[in-house]
């Protein structure tokens, strides 16, 4: 059984220690914070191993004084090794035990002369338990080298690891660490940054005047921090869920996720069909990189058991108003995941991306993720991909009644009078909620009755009415419907007959 210090130890270091121990001489890290890896790992060395650091403005170093012993036996200046190929024969007579640490190595194993001078240490270091470790945000492998590298992954710090660097920042700054509920609330603000990241943060929120640290402030940098990472965006806003009507069993839904608690962040996928047309076709004019996106988020989700929920209908139909005002009620952040956003050009540089974004939705999420997509289009949607986004619900035009109750919300949110808002029944068969929202909203702006700012709009059920009953045929029996209870059933009437019905100016 393992020791209680053991238990203690992060994956990461579990898997190292084991790595020391069988002399595997050449192991690769994944890592949002090298410093911090850095001194995880010397940690559990010995106090007579030499530990030393390469990187490109420093050359090779050492850092202990077994590694400036090191330095003075092979009798290397460290400016004679800023070429990392000369670096790696230097490396080559470092004495039994080393331990060197080579920065930003992610950078270097595409070049043919690197990745021999590393394949070149595997031997030598593999025969008296010498390490080189390759750090970096993310890693690539060259074929030259996949077999002979081991791969591990520092994840970012967890909710009680985050929990010591708050109390540790208030100590710092004279203050007493944060009771509950600011104290959750601060913790929920920080988690999904790297522990360096996550200092600073604290460190800059900190406020007399709030007696500890200033959530809002501790929000918006986590932001900055969070879409630093390509392809992600944080939303925050005011939509509400009790202003979402006409769908009331997509928000019946959402309420009871979030009463569960089933989730720690929710990832926002808008118009997927068009986000991964390219990895679910036989299209390759981008070198794959579009099949390695969606393969990878695909098994991410499998591999995590995470909840997919899809949104599926016309524009306009409330689907991401209702995505946006479920991250507001869970008090969860939303973060808008742009597949386009992550492509590097190349298989390579848009795989890194990609985890490296899946990585940060993790611990964000503290590994509750929950994505929300929503999708105009869904017959190219593969069983693979329904598999992952099992709850479907489909949105459709607004009834009478989701019209009636979608118009109070808007009048009122754009200061309307009852006379701009007096209409005759029927008027708005067909609309969505996004269109009644732009009619108020005109009508406001011009100083208009709703039936004259609605002459300036053509509704999706008369410009769009072929692609609705495809859409309409598709979702019957498929989905459930986001308005009522059980499956969607496409309505008797056809919508070719708001066409034929309804003159605007009445």
């Amino acid at each position: 059984m393992a020791s209680d210090e053991a238990k203690k130890e992060s994956e990461l270091l579990l898997s190292f220690r084991a790595a020391r121990r069988v002399s595997t001489p050449i192991v690769a890290i994944s890592t949002p914070d090298p410093a911090a890896t850095i001194d995880s790992i010397r940690s559990l060395l010995k106090k007579e191993d030499a530990v030393l650091v390469w990187d490109q403005v420093k050359g090779l170093r050492g850092v202990n004084d077994g590694g400036l012993a090191a330095m003075g036996v092979i009798g290397v200046d460290p400016r004679q090794t800023l070429n990392l190929v000369e670096g790696l024969v230097s490396m080559e007579r470092l004495p039994a035990g080393s331990v060197v640490f080579l920065m930003n190595g992610h950078r270097f194993l595409d070049h043919v002369g690197v990745m021999q001078g590393v394949w070149n240490l595997r031997d030598l270091y593999k025969r008296d338990k010498r390490t080189l470790v390759l750090l970096g945000p993310m890693f690539k492998l060259p074929l030259e080298l996949s077999n002979d590298v081991v791969m591990l992954d520092e994840p970012l710090p967890t909710r009680l690891e985050l929990e010591r660097v708050l109390d540790q920042q208030h100590k710092n700054a004279g203050l007493p660490p944060p009771e509950e509920p600011k104290r959750a609330q601060v913790l929920d603000a920080i988690v999904g940054l790297a522990a360096y990241t996550a200092e600073s943060v604290v460190a800059m929120s900190l406020s007399s005047a709030h007696k500890g640290v200033d959530i809002d402030r501790c929000w918006d940098r986590k932001v900055k921090a969070i879409e630093n990472t390509d392809g992600l965006r944080v939303w925050r806003g005011k939509e509400n869920l009790d202003d979402l009507k006409g769908i009331n069993q997509a928000v019946a839904f959402s309420r009871m996720l979030i009463k569960a608690d089933a989730f720690g962040a929710i990832v926002f996928i808008d118009e997927m069909e068009k986000a991964i047309a390219g990895g679910l076709s036989d299209y390759t004019g981008d070198s794959g990189v579009s099949k390695d996106q969606i393969g990878a988020l695909l098994s991410y989700i499998e591999d995590t058991q995470s909840m997919g929920v899809l949104y599926a209908g016309l524009a306009g139909c409330g689907k991401t108003q209702l995505a946006k005002a479920t991250a507001r009620a869970s008090g969860k952040p939303l973060i808008v995941f742009d597949l386009g956003g992550m492509k590097g050009g190349t298989v390579g540089s848009s795989e890194a991306k990609i985890r490296a974004a899946l990585k940060v939705v993790s611990a964000t999420a503290e590994g509750r993720v929950l994505f929300l997509a929503t999708a105009n289009k869904t017959a190219s949607f593969t069983p693979e991909l329904n598999r992952r986004f099992p709850d479907q619900f489909f949105f459709d035009l607004l009834d009478d009644d989701g019209r009636a109750s979608v118009w109070p919300v808007y009048g009122k949110k754009n200061g309307l009078t009852p006379a701009q808002l007096k209409f005759k029944p029927g008027f708005d068969r067909g609309w969505t909620g996004a269109e009644i929202k732009r009619v108020c909203e005109r009508a406001a702006l011009f100083n208009l009755t709703v039936p004259d700012a609605a002459k300036f709009l053509v509704p999706s059920a008369v410009s769009a009415k072929d692609t609705i009953q495809d859409l309409r045929r598709h979702a019957t029996g498929r989905f459930l419907s986001a308005a009522y209870e059980g499956p969607y059933r496409m309505p008797s009437e056809d919508v070719a007959a708001v066409e034929r019905g309804i003159n605007l100016e009445e």
